[in-house]
Parts: structure tokens; C-alpha cells; sequence
């Protein structure tokens, strides 16, 4: 029955009725189910695997809604035992996920890759459920899945999160290179974020921490904090360094320079202008000479 269920999802001719009553199925399934090998049986034939990995595109506010509940509810049920269950071979190394070293796996976690990628989901249901099966998982013992979900965490999650914050904070999105977006600041939701993150940092995962501190998060109490994006500097005219303006305003003062190569964090953004701190000088640089650190990124879009 599974198969077939999961072969609807993903066909483009299945009506959206008949998808939305498969996800309602499963998500009620999973949450009523009562023994726990009435959830490994559903695990272990690696369909819901594929699932996670290539769900049907374009969903709709309340198919997504049960998409994600069945995502969390199969988060919450799981073991050691169930957890590798989830675990999914690469088909290609563009599929590969991060061991806790940060080096490429060939074995990933779909669901977890999935959560991952809702963290930052504009619908606060849909965030809330992912952060909070991401931190589940985050929290199972068993070592294959721990290194599974360390490296992806550290490797993605972390620069993830990093990129939601910036345009939480300036409506502005570094994912690829500074651009501006239409969005606006969402202080709400940064707090939000910035909860969520000191939660991931109170798991003391040493590959993970350290990864979000690269981002340029910290921990103040229970709760994180931000200093920007980490950004590369690199005059977009290929001159040998970025010149620091005094106030984000053309033509004012110079007041230092940049060699470019240099990395640091992207503390404010105000129109063409991004506010860095380098060497203890406080200043501005144009937009368009920072690049957000790229990282590979191995999640298709929902």
C-alpha cells in the first residue's frame, strides 16, 4: 500500500484532492500508530526515504501542513534502532550529504535534510514543526546517525540559518552573493530564529557550535545571538582592495582598506552599503564588493 501511496505523491497527474488525502492518511497513521513496529515496518522499506528526498513540488498551505506533520511525527516516534532506518545511500556525490568531519558523505538522512530545509519556511507552523523534529534527531545517540546528522547540521543547517537571519533582519538574502529582496525586516521572527539557535547550541555538539560560530552566532543564556553573515571581501572591479567609507553614503570618507580575500561579517545592511567591523574600525563597504561564504548544498527545493 505504502508504494503505491508514495507513487501518487509523486506523480504530477494525481489530482491534489487525491495528494492531499494521501498526506492526511499518513500523517494520521503515523501519530495513531501504537506499536512501534508498525512505524519500522512503514520505515524499512526506504519508501518514505525517497519521499523526504524528492516530495511533490508545488504543494499547496494545507497539503504542506500535513507534510510536515508527518515529517515531525516520524521525528518525534524515532530510536537508534529506527533512525537508521531513515538513512539513504547517495545515488551521485551531487546527492552527498557531510560526515561530522565536514567531508562528503555517501550516506544521508532524508528526513533530516528535509527539516532542515523548513526551518527557515515562512509559515510559523510549518518552522516550528521542522526545528523541532530537527532537534530530535539532532538528540539520537546512535553513532552512524549521529555523524550523519552532525556534518549535515554543521555543513548546512548552520549557513542556513545564517542566510534566514539575514533576511529576518534586513529583508536581505546572502545566499548567493548580496541582493536585495523584497522582504522586509521580521524582528519577531528573529527572535524566533535566535531561540532556536540556542537551542542547538545547548546541545553541545562540538562540530555543530563551532559551525555556527563561524556564522557568527554566539550563545547569551538560552538564547543566541547575532553578529551578521560571514561574507568575503572582494572589490567587484578586480582593484587589489575594498575601500571602508566612513558613513554608507557615496563619496564619504575613506577610512580604510580591505585586501580582498578577506572574510569577515556582515553587521547591518543600509541601501548599497554593508556595516563591518575590521581591525577595530567600524565602517561601511559597498554591497557589491561582499560575497557570502558559499557552501555546497546538497537539498532540493520544496
Amino acid at each position: 500500500m505504502l508504494p503505491g501511496f508514495v507513487a501518487a505523491l509523486r506523480a504530477e497527474a494525481s489530482p491534489v484532492a487525491v495528494k492531499l488525502q494521501i498526506l492526511q492518511s499518513l500523517s494520521i497513521l503515523v501519530q495513531n500508530a501504537q506499536r512501534d513496529t508498525s512505524l519500522i515496518y512503514l520505515l524499512s522499506q526506504g519508501m518514505l526515504n525517497d519521499f523526504f528526498d524528492d516530495p511533490p513540488e508545488n504543494m499547496d498551505e494545507e497539503s504542506l501542513a500535513y507534510f510536515v506533520t508527518l515529517l515531525k511525527g516520524i521525528a518525534l516516534r524515532l530510536d537508534g534502532e529506527m533512525a537508521l532506518l531513515c538513512l539513504s545511500t547517495c545515488r551521485s556525490t551531487d546527492g552527498a550529504g557531510y560526515n561530522a568531519s565536514g567531508k562528503i558523505a555517501r550516506i544521508r538522512m532524508p528526513i533530516f535534510d528535509r527539516a532542515v530545509k523548513l526551518v527557515g519556511h515562512s509559515d510559523q507552523m510549518v518552522q516550528t514543526s521542522a526545528r523541532n523534529a530537527a532537534l530530535r534527531m539532532l538528540s539520537l545517540e546512535t553513532p552512524a546517525v549521529r555523524a550523519i546528522v552532525e556534518g549535515t547540521a554543521a555543513g548546512v543547517l548552520a549557513p542556513e540559518l545564517a542566510d534566514v537571519a539575514s533576511t529576518f533582519r534586513d529583508g536581505v538574502s546572502f545566499h548567493e552573493g548580496i541582493k536585495a529582496e523584497e522582504t522586509k525586516a521580521q524582528p519577531a521572527a528573529l527572535t524566533s530564529l535566535l531561540d532556536f539557535v540556542g537551542d542547538l547550541l545547548c546541545l553541545g555538539i562540538p562540530p555543530l557550535t563551532a559551525a555556527l560560530e563561524q556564522e557568527g552566532f554566539s550563545a547569551v543564556g538560552s538564547r543566541a545571538a547575532w553578529r551578521g553573515p560571514l561574507m568575503l571581501c572582494h572589490q567587484a572591479e578586480n582593484h587589489p582592495a575594498v575601500r571602508v567609507f566612513d558613513k554608507p553614503i557615496e563619496g564619504s570618507a575613506v577610512v580604510a582598506e580591505i585586501a580582498n580575500g578577506t572574510m569577515l561579517h556582515g553587521l547591518a545592511v543600509n541601501g548599497n552599503f554593508v556595516s563591518v567591523c575590521w581591525q577595530g574600525i567600524d565602517g561601511w563597504i559597498g554591497r557589491k564588493n561582499a560575497r557570502r561564504v558559499g557552501r555546497p548544498s546538497f537539498m532540493t527545493k520544496l
